[in-house]
C-alpha cells in the first residue's frame, strides 16, 4: 500500500513537472520576437543610378502589427569606363546615410504579411570623376550630394521562427543639394545646385529576430 502511494506521488510529481515545462514552451512559442537586425539590397539608388547601396537595419516590433526601424545605407563603388577616342574615365563613389521608419501589417496569414508604411532618410554621396586622355592630360570633376527624403512604402514579409525576408517598394520625395568643382588644363570652376526630386526603388532583405 505504501509502495503504491509512493509511486502515485512520484507519478503526480513527474506529471506536474512535464506539464509545467510544456506550458512554458507553449508560452515561449507564442511570445513574439520584438528586436531584429537585418541587411537589404537597394536595386536603384535615388541619387545615382550607378550606385546600389547595402542597407543595415535595426527593428523593434510592437504587438501585433506595428514595427519601428532604424536603417543605415552604405555604398562604395569604383570603376573605369571603356576606352574612347579621347581617352577614358575613372569613377569613385562613396555613400553614407541614416533613416527612421515605421510599417503597419495590413493583413497576414500564418508566416506571410502584407505591410505598408513610410519613413525619413538622409543620404550623403561623394562622386569623383577623372578623365585621362591619350595625351596624358587630366581633368577631375568632384561632386557632393546631400539628400533628404520622405517616402511611403508597401511590401511583403515572410517570417519563420527567428528568420524573416521581405521585399518592399518605396517612392522617394527628396530635397537635394549639390556642390562640386572641376579641374582641367588651366581651368577651374565651381558648381552648385538645389532642387526637389522624386524616385522609386525596390529593396530586398533578410533579418534575424531575437
Amino acid at each position: 500500500m505504501r509502495r503504491t502511494r509512493f509511486l502515485l506521488i512520484i507519478g503526480m510529481c513527474l506529471l506536474s513537472f512535464f506539464s509545467t515545462v510544456n506550458a512554458e514552451e507553449v508560452v515561449k512559442e507564442k511570445e513574439p520576437h520584438r528586436f531584429g537586425v537585418g541587411i537589404s539590397y537597394d536595386f536603384k539608388n535615388r541619387i545615382r543610378r550607378e550606385m546600389h547601396p547595402i542597407e543595415f537595419t535595426i527593428r523593434y516590433k510592437l504587438p501585433e502589427r506595428h514595427t519601428f526601424y532604424l536603417n543605415v545605407p552604405l555604398g562604395w563603388r569604383k570603376w573605369k569606363d571603356s576606352y574612347t577616342v579621347a581617352g577614358y574615365d575613372t569613377h569613385k563613389m562613396r555613400l553614407y546615410g541614416l533613416g527612421i521608419g515605421y510599417d503597419y501589417t495590413i493583413a497576414g496569414c500564418k508566416h506571410l504579411e502584407l505591410f505598408a508604411g513610410g519613413g525619413f532618410e538622409y543620404q550623403w554621396l561623394n562622386h569623383r570623376n577623372q578623365t585621362i586622355s591619350h595625351e596624358e592630360t587630366k581633368s577631375v570633376e568632384r561632386s557632393k550630394f546631400n539628400d533628404y527624403a520622405i517616402y511611403p512604402k508597401v511590401g511583403l514579409r515572410y517570417t519563420w521562427r527567428f528568420v524573416g525576408a521581405e521585399l518592399d517598394y518605396r517612392f522617394y520625395i527628396s530635397e537635394r543639394a549639390m556642390e562640386g568643382d572641376y579641374y582641367g588644363r588651366n581651368t577651374f570652376r565651381g558648381m552648385s545646385g538645389y532642387g526637389a526630386h522624386s524616385h522609386h526603388s525596390f529593396h530586398c532583405g533578410i533579418y534575424f529576430l531575437f
